[in-house]
């Protein structure tokens, strides 16, 4: 069984009070799976969604996530995202998350709905619906509306005549801010009474408490006295507990000295945190020297307007401080400007790691991408939509395709890049080129192969036109591979090899690699073994020495199943082992449930049945997680291939009839290669006569039939390899 993964955040403070919503929203999670905490913004509904959470983890054995949607009107992708499901050409993404998750016992917590109540309702009632094991908490200011959705309403914190959770979090955030700081018999009235003037929210008292670094209780209550006065003059139409938090906030900022809420305001043009680094690049200078940035930097955090990270790379800020202080930032005039230079720096970031995802640095740079996805994707929403910048979206872009596809957000990038090419209208044809690349890229990584060889042949009418050699040399590579997907066979030879040539006159490296890695494909998939043995050594050879160790894998395991045709199976064995070595270091699922796939391929070759199912299962519950249907065909055709070599002519016949269906639905047609081996293993097709199974029976019908029970584990053990 696969480790339990806890993806709540871990609590930087004290959790004070609530026991009666936590023991309340307990019980209701005991008879409906489905429960909205609302109340209004800054009562604590986040904080007690992750307790909620954090309590039931005692009690049952799940994985936990909290998906923020803070930032994202997309519910579903955004869970996608959170548990590793990639969206399938063709597949409802939904569906695929119900896939995932319904064989799993997971908590999940919804943040922050309000913006995308309808969908999230539509989200979390299929996943309750479907999967039995499922317990969803989700916040909002308004209730979801699903059928079995059981609402908790989150109240202010109790202020009693003599304490209270109100005070109690005060004095705990207190201490926190000053570690000197006590409730006395002089102070404790002066602090409910602070608590009172802040309706009981949590964060208003949060930030109340951080200022005894500097004020006693009576001073802060005075100046709160004031505070509330003036925004009832002006905001009388306003909900008042919304103008006791602008109080609050408005006091805060006054406290500030003007560096630091020069800083306040410029860091609002960040999206789901920010370093120290990005803070200097993008919001020194105009009078705020960037040798001031962290001691600045470091007083937010004291004043609790900015948090660290567990990690203490990242600072972030709460949601209400940062509208507030982009507000702030707006009316002095200074947004554009900062948007300007927080878009410089992502996209000078951008461009340096577009290069660096091919070599050794691949890991840290992807690591680092995903940190700042909110960044990246915020400043090219800005690029596009208020900017109306049209190179610098084609610039954007072509930075960015790579990083899309490598964590399986294809959809995504193919509608940015869409939407840059159709802002520049043809006025930048280099950076069109480059960008239409980028969009043939996302298609052929989705298998929409059509897609890729249209936007393909104009990326190379525009780079010959050009007179771009070695951006010819790469779109001919990608243009072959197109090609070779869509069975013209003789004319991806023809282009791979045109590429092929132009990579090595003009000595471009890692084209040569990739050009090199295809022409041992199409020798694989036509059955020249030998040559297809010799290309892809030499590939992955090439990517090694350039410390590309994905690109040098994907090449390795298909050198595996060269070797396993061959029948070399121990070679094949021990290759696919360090594949699957490299993927698990590299976190890249998808290269990790193929090289599971190729051992149980191997296993079955080698007589050892149990050991393949096992592989088989392994790989199976991954291709579910990332929603990778056509892995999932890999797997049924394994099966196709153990019932055939077992005798169950029936199991076999239905097997390849579901994988048969499947990949034409996608459409991911099956290769030569792969249809020859099973075409050899038995001629059994139109043998059953029972309607065709989904791809998902088909997968449990197998996996059911080739169980590691007693009884099926006896049988397979006893298999002998087969000649």
């Amino acid at each position: 069984m696969a480790a339990r993964r806890d993806r709540l955040p871990q609590p930087l403070t004290n959790f004070v009070g609530r026991a009666q919503d936590l023991a309340i929203v307990g019980e209701h999670i005991a008879t409906s799976r489905g429960v909205t905490l609302t109340g209004p913004g800054g009562v604590g509904k986040s904080r007690l969604a992750v307790e909620v959470a954090r309590s039931q983890l005692g009690e049952r054995d799940a994985d936990a996530w909290l998906v923020d949607l803070s930032k994202t009107g997309n519910v579903a992708r955004a869970l996608a995202a959170m548990i590793d499901v990639r969206e399938e050409p063709g597949v409802n993404l939904t569906g695929s998350l119900v896939a995932a998750l319904r064989h799993r016992t997971a908590l999940l917590v919804f943040d922050n709905c309000e913006r995308s109540a309808a969908e999230c309702a539509g989200v979390i009632e299929a996943l309750i619906g479907e999967c039995r094991d499922i317990v969803i908490v989700a916040t909002s200011r308004q209730p979801l509306g699903y059928a079995s959705e059981v609402v908790h309403a989150v109240a202010p914190l109790e202020i009693g005549p003599s304490g209270g959770d109100a005070p109690r979090l005060f004095v705990d955030r207190a201490r926190f801010a000053s570690p000197g700081f006590a409730e006395t018999r002089a102070n404790a009235e002066t602090i409910r009474a602070i608590c009172r003037r802040v309706d009981g929210l949590p964060l208003a008292i949060e930030l109340a408490a951080s200022c005894t670094r500097l004020l006693a209780p009576e001073q802060i209550l005075a100046r709160l006295d004031d505070r509330f006065r003036l925004l009832a003059s002006v905001g009388r139409t306003v909900d008042p507990r919304h103008r006791t938090l602008r109080a609050t906030i408005d006091w805060s900022y006054d406290l500030l000295s003007p560096n630091e809420q020069t800083l306040l305001r410029r860091v609002s043009v960040f999206a789901g945190g920010f370093t120290a680094a990005a803070v200097r690049a993008a919001c020194s200078g105009d009078g705020l020297e960037d040798e001031r940035i962290a001691d600045l930097l470091d007083r937010l955090v004291a004043t609790s307007l900015a948090f660290v990270d567990l990690d203490g790379e990242r600072f972030r800020m709460l949601d209400t401080i940062h509208e507030y202080a982009r507000e702030k930032l707006a009316a002095s005039g200074e947004l554009e400007h900062w948007r300007a230079a927080h878009r410089d720096w992502f996209l000078a970031m951008a461009e340096l790691a577009s290069d660096a995802l091919l070599g050794s640095g691949q890991s840290l740079w992807l690591e680092s991408l995903d940190a700042e996805a909110s960044n990246l994707h915020s400043a090219l929403s800005w690029t596009l939509d208020e900017a109306r910048d049209g190179a610098v979206a084609l610039r954007f872009v072509s930075a960015l395709y790579r990083f899309w596809e490598l964590h399986g957000y294809e959809s995504e990038g193919r509608q940015w890049i869409e939407s840059a090419v159709l802002l520049a209208d043809g006025r930048e044809p280099a950076l069109e080129a480059d960008a239409r690349f980028g969009l043939a890229i996302l298609a052929f990584s989705q298998s929409d192969f059509a897609t890729a060889r249209d936007e393909v042949i104009t990326c190379l009418e525009l780079r010959r036109r050009l007179g771009d050699r070695e951006g010819i040399a790469r779109s001919l590579n990608l243009y072959s591979l197109a090609m070779d997907y869509l069975n013209d066979f003789a004319l991806s030879v023809t282009l791979q090899e045109e590429s092929l040539a132009l990579s090595r006159e003009l000595g471009l490296t890692s084209a040569v690699h990739q050009g090199t890695y295809h022409l041992g494909l199409l020798a694989l998939r036509q059955g020249e073994l030998d040559r297809a043995m010799e290309c892809l050594a030499a590939s992955a050879e090439g990517w090694k020495s350039t410390g590309n160790r994905i690109a040098a894998a994907g090449a390795d395991i298909n050198l595996a199943e060269t070797m396993r045709l061959c029948g070399d199976l121990d070679g094949a064995r021990e290759l696919t082992a360090s594949v699957l070595d490299v993927a698990r270091r590299t976190g890249t699922s998808r290269l990790e449930a193929a090289s599971l796939v190729q051992l149980g391929q191997v296993d079955v070759d080698a007589g050892e049945m149990a050991a393949a199912i096992e592989r088989f299962v392994e790989a199976a519950e991954l291709h579910r997680r990332s929603g990778a249907r056509e892995g999932l065909i890999d797997i049924v055709e394994g099966l196709f291939i153990l019932a055939a070599r077992s005798g169950n002519i029936d199991l076999a016949a239905r097997l390849e009839a579901a994988a048969t269906r499947e990949r034409r639905v996608l459409p991911a047609p099956r290769d030569p290669a792969r249809q020859r081996e099973l075409d050899a293993t038995l001629e059994c097709r139109g043998v059953a006569e029972s309607p065709v199974w989904t791809l998902e029976q088909a997968l449990e019908a197998g996996l059911r039939c080739f169980g590691t029970g007693s009884a099926a584990s006896n049988h397979l053990t006893s298999t002998k390899p087969f000649g």
